[in-house]
């Protein structure tokens, strides 16, 4: 059935339009294929992998970056232009209130107050009324540090519990290819908090919390459960002991 529905996958992909989305497919893919493939195979894929990267990069690297969708090509320019500007202005209030920020969903508001900065060459008055470019740096100015850490930390939680679950070689197959399958979803969900702000959108966020809550009732059912056993077996077999 996958692959059946490859050619509809890819098509779906292609036709966003969308730079990020087009990379986080290709890692996914190659994530996959590097866990799922051994041996000769996996090396092969690595080669076949870099090579076709080298060549899209050096025949169509200025079209990639010039890329338009349906805006014109100044668009396109500014858009990218924008970035450096919402890095600036994230930096600047990042460090007034670097601990707990200014309070989620404030950018946009709380953004207008530094746009008047001339001490740069940055068209900071582009970004006035749009919500953020990057959910990490989103989440750093709107959530301070503590925000970030706490956000950074549940997503290395996740990854290590669908590592756990993937390398585990005794367990049934379907669980061991739902860690596996959220591993490969959380590569292109980082890319796309690298252009985007994901914070606000239901079907990133839906599809993740749903692959990261069946992941860990996997990891207590199969993993979590197995580690206490032992420990179970001992403290009854300490307590028969002090009874006896």
């Amino acid at each position: 059935v996958a692959a059946a529905l490859a050619p509809v996958y890819l098509a779906a992909a292609y036709f966003t339009y969308t730079r990020s989305v087009w990379l986080g497919f290709a890692l996914a893919l190659l994530f996959f294929l590097l866990m799922a493939l051994r041996g000769k195979w996996r090396a092969l894929v690595v080669l076949g992998a870099v090579g076709a990267a080298v060549l899209v990069v050096a025949v169509k690297g200025d079209s990639l970056v010039a890329f338009k969708r349906d805006t014109s090509a100044a668009d396109t320019a500014e858009s990218t232009y924008m970035r450096a500007s919402f890095a600036y202005v994230s930096w600047r209030m990042f460090q007034e209130r670097p601990l707990t920020g200014i309070g989620f969903g404030q950018f946009p508001k709380e953004s207008i107050h530094y746009l008047g900065d001339r001490s740069t060459s940055l068209r900071l008055e582009a970004i006035r009324g749009y919500i953020h470019h990057n959910t990490f740096l989103s989440v750093l100015v709107e959530m301070g540090l503590f925000g970030l850490v706490l956000l950074l930390a549940f997503y290395f939680l996740w990854a290590r519990q669908a590592w756990q679950l993937w390398r585990r070689a005794d367990l049934p197959v379907w669980v061991r290819g739902h860690g596996l399958l959220l591993l490969t979803v959380l590569g292109p969900y980082f890319l796309q908090m690298l252009f985007r702000e994901v914070s606000y959108s239901p079907v990133e966020n839906g599809l993740m919390f749903f692959l990261a809550g069946t992941t860990g009732s996997l990891h207590a059912t199969y993993v979590a459960a197995a580690r206490c056993q032992p420990a179970t077996r001992t403290a009854l077999a300490a307590r028969l002991e002090a009874t006896t």
